[in-house]
């Protein structure tokens, strides 16, 4: 999605034109605790990353400063009941950090970040890709992703492969008025240095109208997950899940997830658990979550090369 947009979901069950396979996920029931954008586990899927209201938790434990950023990055443990109480990572909580994703092999954490590039400095107005790497039993330090990212224009939403290859959605200015920019999906490797990041699709093209962001892509390369959106009708009405799939270095074109999406609302945020056995992402503004073998092999069938 284009920006940081916190909603606090409301206790009502999505709408009837979802599959009763889906099931809302919410491992938390305090408002504080509740989950946003995306989710993300760790390779074993004994541990997830998750944003979740910082000042809101501060607060509840009677820390009152309005210094501490609206939202952090949160880390808990798979427990016999389900998800341990969830704790603040290491290297956030100072800056608006959020959609986390893990690497493959567990060893970098990607997310989204307007923290400045020294501390003290200043933020920047747009989002920029942030990595950690594992050292231990701990975390470095906050590393920027040059590779990825702009001053200027924003860079959100990354997702890595075994390869080490980084797909994010980029926004870049209009052909036409350069004080319009558009979202495409980039991909670029990682750690990039020197490395210039290229559309995702190049040989997939979409009318104007359309953008396209929200990337989840399958360690292996074998599909991508995004989602388009027609600017024309708006991101709440149009914005839908759609698959694509990977062959000889050429992805398939992008096929609807029908059975994901709802009608005029937002459908955005997946991720995939590392077994593959469910799908997570966010139904009109609800965390949902669905098997989804079955949801990959209809559309596996389905995938077309132009």
């Amino acid at each position: 999605m284009k920006s940081l947009m916190i909603i606090i979901p409301s206790l009502l069950l999505p709408c009837a034109c979802i599959s009763q396979k889906t099931e809302q996920f919410k491992p938390y029931t305090q408002r504080e605790r509740a989950l946003v954008q995306s989710v993300a586990f760790s390779p074993d899927g004994q541990r997830m990353y998750c944003t979740l209201f910082h000042r809101l938790m501060r607060r509840k434990l009677g820390d009152t400063s309005k210094t501490h950023p609206q939202v952090a990055i949160y880390e808990a443990a798979r427990t016999a009941t389900g998800w341990s109480d969830p704790v603040v990572v290491p290297f956030s909580g100072v800056y608006e950090d959020y959609e986390p994703t893990v690497s493959p092999d567990g060893k970098y954490i990607f997310y989204n970040s307007k923290r400045p590039l020294s501390a003290g400095g200043e933020p920047f107005s747009r989002n920029n890709i942030w990595y950690v790497e594992k050292q231990g039993e701990g975390w470095s330090e906050p590393k920027y992703f040059h590779a990825a990212n702009t001053v200027k224009y924003g860079e959100d939403y990354p997702a890595i492969t075994q390869g080490n290859k980084v797909y994010f959605m980029k926004e870049t200015p209009s052909a036409v008025n350069d004080t319009i920019s558009t979202w495409k999906i980039y991909v670029v490797q990682f750690p990039g240095s020197g490395a210039t990041p290229m559309p995702a699709f190049t040989g997939n093209t979409t009318p104007a109208q359309l953008e396209q962001g929200d990337p989840w892509v399958a360690p292996d390369e074998s599909y991508l997950i995004f989602t388009q959106f027609d600017n024309l009708r708006g991101w709440d009405k149009s914005c839908d899940l759609f698959i694509c799939f990977r062959k000889n270095n050429k992805w398939s074109l992008p096929v609807l997830l029908e059975e994901l999406n709802t009608a005029n609302a937002p459908d955005y945020a997946v991720a995939i658990s590392p077994d593959e056995q469910w799908i997570y992402y966010r139904a009109n503004h609800h965390l949902m979550k669905r098997p989804f073998k079955p949801v990959l092999r209809k559309y596996k069938k389905r995938a077309v090369f132009s």
